[in-house]
């Protein structure tokens, strides 16, 4: 059986703080199920003063130069009810009517293939860890069971042609006949089934993020359609919904710029662009064996007696592992990079790292990820020093950067945290220069030069201005 193993998050921490170079995040991957996510992303909404959560569905939205009016069909309401709003974010999904309703289309494809969809309950453990606890396993079958919580909470997908009927699939055989393999169906105790169903993977990724005149912005499966190989689907929205989010807020208090909001389709969508691509990719990986495993004769693959099997067998092994990077993959999670923003200071002569799909490279190249690292007591992290807002990081003695940035930003109305850390070597050789400016988001919107002396007030006006798109 091949394997592929990961660190628990408990041995991923030890890593992070053994390495401090960098190149790690501040946090270890979590496994999580998506109705779990919900549930808790929901009740942190309700008790938020700040948050007014209504029931119901989306009926249309009409935008003005003041705002945006949505007309939404409430529970347990009769008639419409209108929405006023000063911006729209649409996080409605695949099918979204946010979407529609401001004519964005869609380009990408549909693959030649559907999926079966099992979501179920069994706590027959000594039959589904016979081979050992797992979090995925891929059948040469077209199947793919998925472990979610490893205790009684299982997604099985069984992939089909696409004129199958869908009246004659019965979950619970689609369950036995993965669990099998290409030997026969393998019998489980099954408790509950939660959900079933047919779905289509496709990619697909919006024209556009943000409407025409303005005051709508799509997120999430709405904006692009990842494929679940790589489980990009989720990650890559949730960064879409923090981006669109503080430069809203930054407008509606005052601060930010037009410039601020045309730099959500400009550094999301190209991170959609790849997230989405790449996870066809991934897809293929698998649909290239199984159609080697249907073109095979019956019963050959796993017949100790046939040459024919052997071979399969062996060029499958060396297929997959040649191509075994799914859910290992830290440079299209952690590197992603917008150098041409128009809300970065980009740099005259810029040298980007050499981007890597298994790495991620650290730097404070404007419009890259600042690098997590933990200052010399050893508790204190670069993240801990965020301000709520923009930040900007001094390593001199003096800290002059700091306080000229800090005045400027009084007199434009910016909020702004000065951070100096004169005894941080490490730090600052890691980051590359003597000030860094940071946004809310932890990108980098300018840095000083390596061999420029005093940054003076204009040069910080300048920056600040770009960084709030003013």
């Amino acid at each position: 059986m091949l394997e592929q193993r990961f660190s628990s998050p408990a041995d991923c921490r030890q890593l992070i703080a053994s390495r401090n170079d960098g190149s790690m995040p501040q946090e270890p991957y979590q496994r999580i199920m998506q109705s779990v996510f919900e549930k808790l992303l929901r009740r942190k909404c309700l008790e938020d003063p700040n948050i007014t959560m209504l029931f119901g569905t989306f009926d249309g939205l009409k935008e003005s130069d003041d705002g945006v009016i949505s007309t939404l069909a409430l529970l347990g309401t009769c008639a419409n009810t209108n929405v006023h709003s000063r911006y729209v974010i649409g996080c409605d999904g695949s099918k979204s009517r946010v979407r529609q309703a401001v004519g964005i289309n869609m380009h990408g494809e549909q693959l030649p293939v559907k999926y079966f969809l099992v979501h179920f309950r069994s706590k027959d453990l000594k039959r589904m860890h016979c081979q050992g606890p797992f979090w995925h396993i891929f059948y040469i079958n077209g199947g793919v069971l998925i472990s979610q919580d490893e205790i009684d909470t299982w997604t099985i997908h069984q992939a089909f042609p696409l004129d199958v009927d869908p009246s004659a699939v019965n979950p619970m055989d689609v369950i036995f006949n993965v669990l099998g393999g290409l030997v026969g169906p393998y019998m489980i105790d099954v408790d509950e089934i939660l959900v079933s169903g047919f779905w289509r993977p496709s990619t697909y990724t919006a024209n556009a993020y943000r409407s025409l005149e303005g005051r709508v912005f799509l997120a999430g499966d709405s904006a692009h359609q990842c494929i679940p190989t790589g489980a990009y689907g989720m990650n890559t929205g949730v960064g879409d919904g923090w981006d669109v989010s503080w430069k809203i807020a930054a407008v509606l208090n005052g601060f930010g710029g037009e410039q601020l909001l045309r730099s959500y389709d400009n550094e999301r969508k190209p991170v959609g662009l790849r997230n989405v691509a790449r996870s066809g990719e991934l897809m293929q990986v698998h649909l290239t064996y199984l159609e080697w495993v249907q073109s095979a004769s019956e019963g050959c693959l796993h017949s100790a007696d046939s040459e024919a099997g052997r071979v399969l067998r062996e060029k499958i092994v060396r297929h997959v592992e040649s191509n075994d990077t799914e859910i290992a993959e830290e440079g299209l999670g952690l590197d992603y990079r917008f150098p041409d923003s128009p809300v970065v200071v980009s740099e005259s002569t810029p040298q980007q790292p050499n981007w890597e799909l298994l790495h991620y490279t650290p730097s404070t190249l404007p419009g890259h990820r600042a690098p997590y690292l933990v200052l010399s007591d050893g508790l204190t992290s670069t993240y801990d020093l965020y301000g709520p807002w923009y930040s900007i990081f001094d390593f001199s003695a003096d800290g002059d950067a700091a306080k000229i940035f800090s005045n400027v930003a009084g007199k434009l109305n910016i909020p702004l945290k000065p951070v100096n850390l004169p005894g941080e070597s490490h730090v600052k050789r890691t980051w590359e220069r003597e000030a860094v400016l940071i946004r809310p988001d932890g990108y980098v919107a300018w840095r000083s030069s390596p061999t420029a002396g005093l940054v003076d007030e204009n040069t910080a006006k300048a920056a600040l201005l770009i960084a709030v798109g003013s």
